[in-house]
């Protein structure tokens, strides 16, 4: 009686490891079973699919493979390419002769390490990179997301600054550096810069295959130098405790001159501007201390029905205050109100709406002097 081989189907493949390849393919690297089931493995089974469940699997027999080494599948060709962005999930069987009575039969598959993975490549440039100067050490950059994000998730954006149009200089930070911030800002502000250089700037998106291609800034270098204050805002305007008052309470200004955000997105915001080297105020203040602000008033019945074109007051309030009472106004009258900063280089925009930030246009700041 001649011996026999033992009827059982080899075990897992070991080490399934999924790859990116480019945006059209997907490789797994897999080993050899610890368990051949008693017989040699004929060929490998690597299957996969758009869904975790393998309803409709694609799938290719690895005949030729070096045995005891790990082994590579590439899925997609230039031919077959497979969907960029698209989520693949992937398995492997080892297969031998011994465990059935005809043909070749595989064993349990093994998921792949991770279980699925996106054929992607680097994004596409940010668009509409604009450079604002912010104050004599600042300045800041703003984007718009890519066109295309390859097939994978933007994970975070590369700014860059240097001496050199090139970005090649050998200057040394903070005249050359470079940050990483999250895939939600949409602002960035370089601070420490020297005053009088002039500082090309450029920007990179980043997904899981590393940042792409860069979109230097417009204008492509801009030089720290003083600015006019930003925009106050929050205003509160209210009737006064004696007749003939108004009452009036305001923020800072928040984002600089330029009206973009130090950090965050138009919309929201996420931080302060930074202080200049060796502390101080934000420098949302242009750069200079604000000495203080100008304060404008017009009766809307008697002086300003048409806008700001009427008979208008003026009056100043000192910085360290931010709040004012303005007098003598006509009991009962409503008034119209903007508020600017001023710094040794000037006064900032006017601020008349009563929004965060002053950005909208709508919200007028009115009030009623006390009767």
């Amino acid at each position: 009686m001649s011996p026999e081989k033992p009827q059982v189907r080899p075990g897992l493949p070991t080490g399934a490891t999924l790859e990116v390849v480019s945006s059209s393919k997907l490789r797994v690297v897999f080993s050899p079973p610890d368990d051949n089931g008693g017989d040699t493995i004929e060929r490998y089974l690597v299957e996969w699919d758009t869904q975790p469940g393998f309803p409709n699997p694609e799938s290719f027999a690895v005949t030729e493979f070096n045995v005891g080494f790990p082994n590579i599948h590439i899925m997609g060709s230039i031919a077959d390419p497979l969907v960029k962005g698209q989520f693949y999930w992937v398995r492997v069987s080892a297969c031998n002769t011994g465990s059935c009575e005809s043909g070749v039969c595989c064993g349990n598959p093994q998921a792949s390490s991770p279980a699925s993975l996106n054929p992607h490549e680097s994004p596409s440039a940010p668009v509409d990179v604009n450079l604002y100067v912010t104050s004599p050490t600042m300045l800041t950059v703003t984007w718009v997301a890519p066109t295309s994000d390859g097939g994978d998730e933007i994970t975070g954006y590369r700014i860059e600054h240097d001496l050199s149009p090139n970005f090649n200089s050998l200057a040394l930070p903070p005249n050359k550096d470079s940050a990483d911030v999250l895939a939600d800002q949409r602002s960035f502000t370089i601070k420490d810069l020297t005053q009088g250089n002039p500082y090309f700037v450029r920007v990179y998106a980043i997904n899981d295959a590393g940042p792409g291609t860069s979109q230097t800034a417009s204008p492509e270098s801009a030089t720290p130098t003083l600015q006019l204050p930003g925009l106050p805002h929050s205003i509160i305007a209210t009737s006064g405790a004696t007749s003939g008052e108004i009452d009036l309470k305001w923020d800072r200004p928040y984002m600089p001159y330029h009206k973009k955000p130090c950090f965050g997105t138009e919309n929201g915001p996420s931080a302060v501007c930074p202080s200049p080297p060796g502390g101080g105020d934000p420098q949302s203040d242009g750069g200079a201390v604000i000495d203080h602000y100008l304060i404008e008033y017009c009766d809307k019945a008697n002086d300003c029905t048409e806008g700001w074109s009427g008979t208008v007051v003026s009056k100043q309030a000192k910085a360290t205050t931010n709040q004012v009472t303005l007098q003598n106004l006509n009991p009962g009258d409503t008034y119209a109100i903007r508020i600017a900063a001023v710094n040794s280089n000037g006064p900032g925009n006017f601020c008349q709406h009563a929004n965060e930030y002053c950005l909208d246009t709508a919200g007028f700041v009115t009030a009623v002097a006390t009767a």
